[in-house]
């Protein structure tokens, strides 16, 4: 949880709060032990004094449905009309029973500037609905509900990355990776834009399922091993590293075949989430894909004079809820 002020232009923060929701707490019908997380959002309200009660949302991305759909360049009633009837035909629910977004993404090379690639997102208002119950329950007033990938690339978008004057090539692709509880978000960015987005299915959980402790069923256990100096071999975590480190490889290999303009190379590999803080995962996945991981801190320009805001590790779990911060405080 985090809130953002203004103030003589410049963002400072005006009250951040973490706590790990309960695994069992959220699935992809939403939310669904909502006691098991009801208690913790009280408490937050009770500790924070926030200044507003009004909440952007995001929703797990398993709870979701995306796809990116090619359509002219419309004007914005009739490109509503159009994503409707892309959901409509595409996602396996009766649309008048979901909630549905669209953000656009940059053109392909060569793509004709007649037309313009989105991504599309829905969501079951049911699903959707568990959100928006639980906050105002908490005592707050939720103002939107959205997908993570959308409050990430808001947030990189917002502080887009210092080129490096030596980098001849700092106009080139960033890739975006965050480890959240149950997955990993890839986002590939262009000049601010999203041109490719996966969502894999391997996250915290998945480390904790490979260890002795996690096999048992021993969750806090698995959680102390996971996150233990330990190096990952010791741990038994290098088979889900290596498949982690892989699938990042094959996406850039199957976004190159996409593009047909050669090998994706990034100019940067930055990762966030409470997964890439696991001893050991950074310099791994360094050591093979053969390019050096940067923590993103999406506080890198909120309190500049209070370095202690702009640590990386702990900037690490906010970055979609920086994005969403961002939503409303532009409002």
């Amino acid at each position: 949880m985090l809130q953002l002020q203004q103030q003589h232009g410049t963002l400072h923060i005006y009250g951040k709060y973490h706590f790990m929701t309960p695994p069992e707490a959220i699935c992809s019908r939403g939310i669904v032990g909502e006691d098991l997380i009801l208690e913790q959002l009280k408490q937050a309200g009770q500790k924070k004094q926030w200044r507003s009660k009004r909440a952007c949302l995001t929703m797990d991305s398993q709870s979701c449905y995306l796809r990116t759909t090619i359509l002219p360049d419309l004007k914005n009633r009739e490109l509503k009309k159009a994503l409707f009837w892309e959901a409509k035909k595409n996602f396996p629910f009766d649309t008048d029973e979901a909630v549905i977004s669209y953000i656009p993404i940059d053109r392909d090379p060569g793509q004709s500037k007649s037309v313009r690639k989105y991504l599309l997102a829905a969501a079951l208002k049911e699903t959707a609905d568990s959100y928006t119950r639980l906050a105002v329950k908490a005592g707050f007033n939720p103002v939107s509900l959205e997908i993570p990938l959308t409050a990430f690339l808001r947030t990189i978008s917002s502080f887009p990355r210092a080129p490096d004057p030596s980098d001849l090539t700092a106009a080139g692709y960033r890739l975006f990776a965050d480890c959240g509880y149950s997955t990993t978000h890839l986002l590939l960015i262009k000049n601010g834009q999203l041109c490719f987005y996966r969502v894999l299915h391997l996250g915290i959980k998945s480390f904790c399922r490979f260890t002795e402790p996690g096999q048992n069923g021993n969750i806090k256990a698995a959680l102390r091993l996971v996150y233990s100096k330990l190096d990952l071999e010791k741990k038994g975590l290098l088979p889900v590293a290596g498949k982690l480190a892989r699938d990042i490889s094959e996406s850039l290999e199957y976004w190159s075949d996409l593009l047909k303009t050669g090998p994706i190379v990034p100019v940067s590999l930055e990762i966030s989430g409470g997964g890439i803080l696991i001893p050991g995962l950074a310099a791994y996945l360094w050591q093979e894909l053969g390019f050096k991981p940067t923590f993103i801190s999406p506080f890198q320009n909120i309190n500049p004079g209070n370095p202690g805001n702009n640590c990386s590790h702990h900037s690490a779990f906010f970055t979609a809820a920086c994005g969403l911060t961002l939503r409303g405080w532009r409002k």
